[in-house]
């Protein structure tokens, strides 16, 4: 039974998909944040690497405390930050546990 692969897409499909020019697209592969393979001349990014690639990059917004009233509490930057860092650090440990089952 033959294995349906995903289809690969384009630096040009990415780069209108994500609101941004082929080079931005490109100079994320260069850097090694978009992973991507080069079967010919022109890159080609897997669907789920692009996916990988957005969660990556997601801003984690201001956490809101709420009081059991349902009233907010006041939350400083630095406990913000601290929390948003935390949040990057399991997602990228969940990324990597991930990919290396999925192998």
């Amino acid at each position: 039974m033959p294995v349906a692969t995903p289809k690969l897409l384009t630096v040009k499909e990415v780069a209108e998909f994500m609101g941004v020019k082929s080079p931005a697209v490109i100079s994320w592969i260069g850097s090694g944040a978009l992973r991507a393979i080069k079967p010919g001349r022109e890159y080609r990014i897997r669907p789920a690497d692009l996916e990988a690639f957005q969660r990556r990059s997601e801003t984690v917004p201001e956490p809101k405390a709420r009081r059991a009233s349902g009233k907010e509490w006041e939350v400083s930057p630095q406990v913000a930050s601290s929390f948003a860092k935390a949040v990057a650090a399991a997602r990228k440990r969940m990324d990597a546990d991930k990919e290396r089952t999925t192998r």
